[in-house]
């Protein structure tokens, strides 16, 4: 058995030796453009032949070695693209060809052989062009914009051109990413593509580009003036749109008492307070919008700022604007009425939205109305004085809805100042548990805990699919005994506000009657 195995081996070395040229360097993948590659052959005997062949298999030319006429570091040349050198002599024959590829040698063939005319074959590819890269969404900071793209996968990559509009930025092959300045030029159209390209200079058209229009902000929207005392409290809402890049800031103008004094506000802050306003005077207060590029076109508002009434002499405690009655919450379609003393001979309603806007105003003064005069404020808000004098009295009625809650009612005096009390709609009953069913001869008895709720209406109470109206004073109820046997039945109960509203049922009790 020893003897067949070296024998084997023999053969093998003996045809490796003697007539079967190999390239022992042959990259197995393409080959990138512009980069010079090197081929090894082993002739496998004293005779070694390399040839080059085009595209359609004519030799470009060729050179031998022999063992007994050259000598190891002797160079040749094919077609000078191809340069030879012998580097191993002897017996078996080695030698490299090394050459820099090109487009004009694409699919050619390299081949290495004896003089028996044997010949092994190592083929020119060159790599495809790399695949274009898609840009990632832009990132806008307050002075640059930022972006970036996958790497590519190309073993050619060279480096990365980014193309901005017509400026065109040359990438490293590490980076994939691009901070940029913010452009300076408002209102012009912006495009971003990203391109691989090769060691031979070679890249894909783009497929897929960012655009964007830098600009400054648009107005901002909902500008409203409150007065607070002798403040005005300036309010506003953010651009709708904010183009690409963000705020910064917000700066206030307003004509008094000094209209060349403007205020910057850091974003994201909307709101401002101006102090120390002059009673009777007429304030017209603009916001704008400010990014990197600049400034938007200011939205303005006017108010007046009330002069205040001939006030009784009296400690600031009466004279201040006091609620008497103001809920902490209310019940929903339930009349409910507020009392504000105002403190002095002139006497303010006031109802803000959820938002802050004002839905309206109501006045009464010592001078022009009497004990009973009523007012409005929108369609749900009733008003009435009910002392008159140095101090005036009022109420305000309403009747309590969702789309009201979160409301604030004001009261106030003519300087401006002004209290509050907030419409809370209260929360809807918790669903009580009933407790364990008692039965009797004919008939079974379950209760459950009252509801705490200042807003219970009534409870509902379900036996399977029989509801009974239970009266808020109640809290248990006796049935008689189901009439069908081996019937599951089961037994919930929920407390209804005035509203109608209540929660899902949290505990229900079941059993079955069967009359075994």
């Amino acid at each position: 058995m020893e003897m067949i195995v070296s024998f084997l081996s023999f053969m093998l070395l003996f045809n490796y030796l003697d007539g079967q040229p190999q390239f022992t360097t042959c990259p197995s993948g393409p080959l990138c453009l512009s980069r010079p590659v090197t081929y090894e052959c082993n002739s496998g005997s004293n005779t070694l032949i390399w040839r080059v062949l085009d595209t359609n298999g004519v030799s470009v030319g060729g050179v031998a070695y022999s063992e007994f006429v050259d000598n190891v570091g002797d160079t040749e040349s094919i077609g000078g693209q191809f340069i030879t050198v012998l580097t191993v002599g002897g017996s078996s024959l080695v030698s490299n060809i090394t050459f820099t590829p090109t487009l004009s040698i694409s699919n050619y063939t390299v081949q290495c052989g004896d003089a028996t005319g044997t010949f092994g074959n190592c083929s020119i590819i060159i790599a495809d062009v790399p695949s274009v890269r898609i840009p990632g969404n832009i990132t806008f900071y307050s002075d640059r914009l930022h972006f970036s793209w996958s790497p590519s996968t190309s073993p050619c990559l060279s480096h990365y051109n980014v193309n901005v509009t017509s400026i065109e930025y040359t990438i490293n092959t590490t980076d994939t990413s691009l901070s940029l300045p913010v452009p300076s030029t408002n209102d012009t159209n912006y495009s971003i593509s990203v391109v691989a390209v090769d060691t031979g200079g070679r890249y894909m058209d783009p497929v897929d580009e960012r655009t964007f229009v830098p600009n400054v902000p648009e107005s901002v929207t909902n500008l409203t003036l409150n007065q607070t005392g002798l403040s005005i409290d300036v309010s506003w809402d953010e651009p709708p749109v904010l183009m690409f890049l963000p705020l910064l800031s917000y700066i206030i103008y307003h004509n008094v008492p000094d209209p060349d004094t403007n205020i910057t506000i850091l974003a994201p802050t909307t709101t401002y307070s101006i102090p120390d306003a002059t009673v009777g005077s007429v304030y017209t207060v603009g916001v704008a919008a400010v990014n990197v590029l600049g400034i938007d076109t200011a939205d303005f508002a006017s108010t007046t700022i009330s002069t205040p009434g001939e006030f009784t002499n009296c400690p600031i405690s009466i004279c201040t604007p006091q609620f008497t009655i103001c809920p902490s919450s209310v019940c929903l379609s339930q009349p409910v009425t507020y009392e504000c003393n105002s403190g002095s001979n002139i006497l303010i309603w006031r109802v803000l939205d959820t938002n802050g806007g004002s839905v309206g105003t109501e006045s009464y003064t010592d001078f022009e109305d009497d004990v009973g005069a009523t007012g409005s404020i929108g369609s749900q808000f009733d008003t009435v004085l009910t002392v008159d004098g140095s101090s005036l009295v009022s109420n305000i009625t309403f009747n309590s809805t969702l789309n009201i809650n979160n409301y604030i009612v004001q009261c106030g005096d003519a300087s401006g100042t002004l209290m509050n009390c907030s419409i809370v709609i209260a929360d809807i009953p918790v669903a009580p548990i009933p407790g364990s069913i008692t039965f009797y001869s004919d008939r079974l008895h379950f209760s459950w805990s009252p509801s705490t709720s200042p807003c219970v209406s009534h409870y509902n109470v379900n036996v399977t699919s029989i509801e009974c109206t239970i009266n808020t004073t109640d809290t248990s109820l006796s049935l008689p005994v189901p009439s069908t046997n081996d019937t599951e039945y089961y037994i919930s109960v929920v407390a209804v506000d005035t509203g109608g509203r209540y929660m899902d049922p949290v505990g229900e009790r079941t059993f079955v009657a069967d009359g075994k």
